[in-house]
């Protein structure tokens, strides 16, 4: 007899006879951690999170610009050539202000003057601790979340491979999912390592052994498990042993004892 994570098929079974399953799973994604280029490291800038911290800040901005225009109209003459102008010069006192922490013309010595530099320096600290907090979140998010994270991202032009001679290019077609085939895992595995595809489907438990052993720290398990799956285990054609393994299977199912074992993991899947 044959244990492993073997799945029923059609050809499979011309050649050998199965038992009945005692383990239905689906197929999962099998990927590289995700490598950042420059375009990726640009498009959490333009988060949502972001925009609404920037609009709140150029409301805040204007605000600003606008009182110290109106503080300085009447006295300084850069104040004194139009209404933009003169907001244009009181935005840029703001940024000198956070950049410096000192008043434009360096003339602090009103009280006005020394409370809008410290509102307008603090404000600004504000800002720039909050924008760069946001950057550094959404780029650490970006980094260590994959490219791939469900079957549909794989409909994107992603190179997948799976193995030949087995039911998932029936199930990757009905997806509607382009792949190509190899004849062992192995050699899906060594694809994916050299990078010369983007993922590998195979069922469920499989890819989760090779994750938390050979694969681990160099792959990652991603997405949900789709498709549906019957594995089983194999014996010659007419061997009396399957009547014997059905009456097992079904007796430990009936128990519960198999669904625990499930549960537990004391069923130790073999990647062949």
């Amino acid at each position: 007899m044959a244990i492993s994570s073997i799945s029923i098929t059609a050809s499979r079974e011309n050649e050998v006879d199965f038992t009945q399953a005692y383990y239905t799973s689906g197929l999962r994604i099998l990927t590289l951690p995700h490598q950042s280029k420059l375009s990726d490291l640009l498009v959490p800038v333009w988060g949502i999170a972001i925009l609404q911290l920037l609009a709140v800040s150029i409301i805040a901005a204007l605000i600003l610009a606008h009182i110290i225009y109106i503080m300085e109209r009447q006295s300084h003459p850069s104040f004194t050539r139009g209404y933009l102008r003169g907001v244009w010069e009181g935005f840029w006192y703001l940024i000198t202000i956070i950049a410096t922490g000192e008043y434009g013309d360096k003339e602090t010595a009103r009280a006005t003057r020394r409370i809008i530099t410290i509102v307008c320096w603090l404000l600004g600290m504000v800002f720039i601790a909050n924008f760069t907090a946001t950057v550094t979140s959404s780029l650490t998010v970006q980094q260590l979340s994959p490219a791939i994270n469900s079957p549909s991202d794989l409909l994107n032009g992603k190179q997948v491979v799976t193995v030949e001679n087995t039911e998932i290019p029936n199930i990757l077609t009905a997806y509607q999912i382009p792949f190509k085939t190899v004849p062992l895992m192995t050699d899906a595995y060594s694809l994916l390592d050299q990078h010369q595809v983007d993922a590998v489907v195979l069922t469920a438990p499989v890819l989760e052994y090779y994750a938390a052993h050979a694969g681990h720290g160099k792959a990652t398990v991603v997405g949900p498990s789709f498709g549906n799956v019957a594995i089983s285990m194999a014996v010659s054609t007419g061997s009396p042993l399957r009547k014997e393994i059905d009456e097992m299977i079904v007796k430990l199912n009936d128990t519960g004892v198999l669904a625990r074992s499930m549960r537990s993991g004391l069923v130790n899947h073999i990647d062949r």
